[in-house]
């Protein structure tokens, strides 16, 4: 009896193992079962650098363990380390070095976000999306949303008040060409179309960073109640030109116009708008 219960192998004596790794585990998993996370913060992977950590991966493989967590399917939903998924793809390796953890979907969100800002790689619109999501999705408040990820309630606040802003002034924030201090003046703005109009003007460098935030400091100031006729000339002038725009009355029909510029480019822009060249 004894050599037949030996026969059958080790699988009778031993306890079978679990299928798969288990929580908090350093596995090497292999890379097709990998899927992306749908709440991944950063959207924006600059193809040369990743070309450059392929070519790194190459030679030295990966030497920080990629983030996952194991979802019902038995798939491995990344967390966080997508740039070294990616380089170890195009690489052509077959396994990638993984920390498994078994975290809620909040909770993944959280991690990703964290680890792209402890590694500032997310633009500020990206920033933005990843704090709304934490905030409406799963019901945080601005508060709990800046408690997890080290930031002051307030600059939450501000990142999500660029979302705000027109999808055309959004992609100028995402690539970089404008500034969160163009932004912040941005917001004070009137409307879409005057966003617009001075978000073009800042490209041009019609408008510095500091002009952007002395227009906005002046939108802040409380200003005694106008003729609604004066305030829409005012607005006419303003997505006219550009630029901030004032009508003062004196009384007995008299008054001026006051139109601020921010640099001497953009005085010389509004002296060609009004005399040509």
């Amino acid at each position: 009896m004894k050599r037949q219960a030996l026969g059958k192998g080790l699988g009778t004596l031993l306890p079978e193992k679990r299928p798969g790794p288990i929580a908090d585990a350093f596995v090497h998993l292999d890379v097709s079962r990998v899927v992306p996370n749908p709440n991944q913060p950063r959207q924006s992977f600059d193809e040369s650098e990743l070309e450059d950590l392929a070519a790194s991966v190459r030679t030295a493989g990966i030497l920080q363990p990629i983030l996952v967590r194991q979802t019902t399917s038995g798939e491995y939903e990344l967390i966080a380390g997508e740039r070294r998924l990616r380089a170890a793809r195009m690489a052509g390796l077959q396994t990638v070095p993984a920390m498994v953890q078994q975290v809620e979907q909040q909770r993944s969100l959280e991690l990703a976000l964290i680890e792209n800002i402890q590694r500032q790689q997310l633009n500020p619109i990206e920033e933005a999306r990843a704090f709304a999501a934490l905030a409406s999705d799963h019901g945080l408040t601005q508060e709990a949303v800046a408690e997890r990820v080290g930031r002051k309630r307030s600059s939450i606040a501000n990142s999500i008040r660029l979302l705000k802003l027109p999808e055309v002034v959004q992609e100028m924030i995402r690539d970089g060409r404008l500034t969160p201090g163009h932004a912040k003046a941005l917001l004070s703005l009137a409307d879409d179309e005057e966003i617009l109009k001075t978000a073009e003007a800042m490209l041009q460098g019609y408008v510095t960073v500091r002009g952007a935030e002395e227009m906005a400091r002046e939108k802040q100031t409380v200003a005694a109640p106008v003729d609604p006729n004066v305030r829409d000339a005012e607005q006419r002038l303003q997505r006219a030109l550009g630029t901030k725009v004032r009508i003062k009355h004196r009384g007995a029909g008299k008054g001026r116009i006051e139109i601020d510029f921010y640099s001497e480019e953009e005085l010389e822009r509004l002296f060609e708008l009004f005399v040509g060249n």
